[in-house]
């Protein structure tokens, strides 16, 4: 079984051995101004704290940690949300940290898939329509929104909603509207897919059925997952899990 690799070390950026990795941080420092002392110096809070860290496509890895430890900070980073302060960010082989904005949301919309805590689902669209509005928002051709409705297809089949297509999010269950948010997040092939708690709004059975689908996804799209989780059992299924305290890996 494949295996990502979780480090404080100084590791050689984008690459485990001979293979290419999905992802990669190198020595990552973000730190905020938070306020000023006595003197008027500025205060600097320290938010992730000398990260280094890769993962393997088709490999997961569960990030846990109390509320401030750095989890949140670390997915920012990775999507291109946060620069960092110091130190490198790579997804598939691109330094992030090089980039402007506007290169870094392309790579982010081409390069990562975000399934959000709650699945933030527009009511009026049907399922199909939630995985092809991005397409049909940024102009696709009609050959390309053929293109997105098949991938839309083959999707929806990957996660188990091959018969709701035409279902709107009230007509679906909490875990059916987690599944699409997952889906959703596949649509453009990313080899980065970050997943934030997504388990926190449902039950221990539909949870259970969540985890055990971004393990499936995981190794049958060669994504390389990471997900935020407070659930030990469900960081279990990863191949890796990462505690995070005061913004180091430990």
């Amino acid at each position: 079984m494949p295996t990502s690799i979780l480090t404080t070390n100084t590791a050689a950026p984008g690459q485990i051995g001979a293979a290419p990795a999905a992802l990669t941080l190198h020595d990552v420092v973000v730190r905020y101004a938070d306020g000023t002392d006595e003197t008027g110096a500025t205060r600097w809070f320290t938010a992730l704290d000398h990260v280094s860290m890769q993962a393997l496509p088709g490999t997961m890895t569960a990030i846990l940690g109390p509320s401030g430890s750095g989890k949140s900070t670390l997915l920012s980073v990775i999507a291109g949300l946060v620069v960092p302060t110091s130190g490198e960010v790579s997804v598939a082989g691109t330094r992030l940290d090089r980039l402007n904005e506007n290169a870094r949301t392309a790579l982010r919309r081409d390069h990562v898939g975000i399934a959000f805590q709650q699945p933030n689902l527009l009511p009026s669209l049907m399922t199909t329509e939630q995985l092809t509005v991005m397409a049909h928002l940024a102009g696709a051709s009609r050959s390309e929104m053929k293109q997105a409705r098949i991938r839309a297809a083959e999707l929806l089949d990957l996660v188990g909603l091959t018969d709701q297509g035409d279902r709107r999010p009230h007509q679906l269950s909490g875990g059916q509207r987690q599944r699409v948010n997952i889906a959703r997040a596949l649509m453009r092939h990313p080899e980065v897919l970050l997943a934030d708690e997504p388990t926190s709004a449902l039950d221990h059975e539909r949870s259970r059925s969540i985890i055990e689908l971004l393990t499936r996804v995981t190794r049958e799209t060669g994504v390389a997952t990471l997900m935020v989780t407070h659930d030990t059992e469900f960081a279990d299924d990863a191949d890796d899990v990462v505690h995070m305290r005061d913004g180091r890996i430990s």
